[in-house]
């Protein structure tokens, strides 16, 4: 009995320690001024290769093609990557495009990066990684450029909901709008680094083509979570990456609950699979009084949502039933977790529509669970995950403009 209080004990802690460091970090923005907005961006521009991934569809692409070419930005030129995908027709013609059909199937998203800057015209300052169901804003090109004027080596665009026509979406994008809050947004303001979402990040190109080379795909191995590795490898060197959440990328969010499944086990999966090199990126950073480093591998070792709830839910009812201080202290997760979801949702202007569907959580978190079952799968296929909404980005934004309150102090 006394080496199962301990255990349950010693769990309890872990969930009140992530807890509480999301609590105090939000508590730590409040009294950080924030930083005074920018009326005019710099006019200086840097050269950006836009490196678009497609994937056996060239259709989804064309509306994300549409609105870079519609950039308030110039200085640019895209390489569409079309594995398996055979010619479409409507695809523009422009000399600021290349399309690239590889000779032999890639089946992989960093295959594709490389193969996309092995076509460059010209030396770019850095590269922005793009998903083919992606949107920009007219003025996200211009927002990263700034951003990477001022230093920032690597910098992470705002990606946000697509489409919210249906509950699972809605509530796909409630998690999106937590972690932008927690593990971008935040850090950024306290001085470390934005966690990178998998599209919309733009890096200095020599460190993007160091990370694409240290990466091993020899004997066919599976990548599930490219963007943890780069992460990590900038944070290991030093660099601090950057959020600029007026540089808006719209992303498809999943709409059923089959998609749900098979993306929540690639992104848990990969949490497990990367774990080991946060902890080891933690332990160096420590030594080395790093604070960028520290604060980053704590926020990134926090287990996903479901992993918590989960735990706190085991606790709390062994806490019930056999120990009144593992239950108060499960009592105090629940609450600040709570809390902080509360305030991630207010300080993100989150919509409606997106409020309404909170009472459904619930079945997106066994959603969820029932993802696990997955990993198996997920050691031998790449779990891509379809795309169907064909919508330009003038019909997105029609519906979305009012939730971006904050971009109207913002106008170039």
């Amino acid at each position: 009995m006394i080496i199962l209080d301990s255990l349950f004990f010693a769990l309890s802690i872990l969930l009140l320690f992530y807890a509480s460091f999301v609590t105090i970090s939000i508590l730590a923005m409040l009294l950080i001024p924030s930083p005074k907005s920018k009326k005019q961006l710099t006019t200086t521009q840097i050269d950006i290769a836009c490196v678009v991934t497609a994937y056996r569809d060239l259709t989804i692409a064309l509306p994300l093609l549409d609105s870079v070419f519609n950039q308030n930005y110039s200085d640019f030129h895209i390489y569409l990557v079309a594995d398996r995908c055979i010619p479409h027709p409507d695809l523009p013609v422009s000399e600021r495009l290349t399309v690239i059909y590889p000779d032999k199937p890639l089946d992989s998203k960093v295959s594709s990066l490389k193969v996309g800057l092995a076509h460059r015209k010209r030396n770019h300052d850095a590269v922005l990684v793009l998903d083919p169901d992606n949107l920009l804003h007219p003025d996200s090109l211009a927002y990263l450029s700034h951003s990477f004027s001022r230093g920032n080596n690597a910098v992470q665009g705002r990606r946000t909901a697509k489409n919210l026509d249906t509950r699972v979406a809605c509530l796909d994008a409630l998690g999106e709008i937590y972690y932008n809050f927690i593990h971008k947004e935040l850090p950024d303001r306290l001085g470390s680094s934005a966690t990178i979402s998998g599209s919309g990040m733009l890096v200095e190109t020599g460190l993007f083509e160091q990370y694409l080379a240290d990466l091993d795909t020899v004997n066919s191995q599976l990548i599930l979570a490219e963007d943890k590795i780069l992460q990590n490898a900038l944070v290991a060197k030093g660099i601090r990456i950057a959020y600029q959440k007026n540089a808006l990328i719209f992303d498809e969010k999943s709409s059923s609950a089959a998609q749900v499944q098979k993306q929540r086990t690639r992104w848990l999966k990969s949490y497990f699979d990367h774990l080991k090199d946060v902890c080891a990126l933690f332990s160096n950073k420590l030594a080395s009084f790093d604070w960028n480093g520290v604060y980053f591998s704590v926020m990134t070792s926090t287990p996903p949502l479901i992993f918590l709830t989960i735990g706190v839910l085991i606790t709390l009812g062994y806490g019930l039933f056999a120990n009144s201080y593992v239950f108060m202290i499960s009592a105090a997760v629940i609450f600040m977790t709570g809390i902080n979801w509360f305030a991630a949702l207010v300080f993100s202007n989150t919509p409606v529509v997106i409020w309404k569907a909170i009472p459904f959580t619930p079945v997106f978190a066994g959603l969820q669970v029932l993802s696990l079952f997955g990993f198996k799968q997920a050691k031998t296929d790449f779990l891509v995950t379809k795309h169907d909404k064909y919508l330009d980005f003038d019909q997105v934004w029609r519906a979305r403009k009012n939730d971006f309150p904050d971009l109207k102090d913002n106008k170039l």
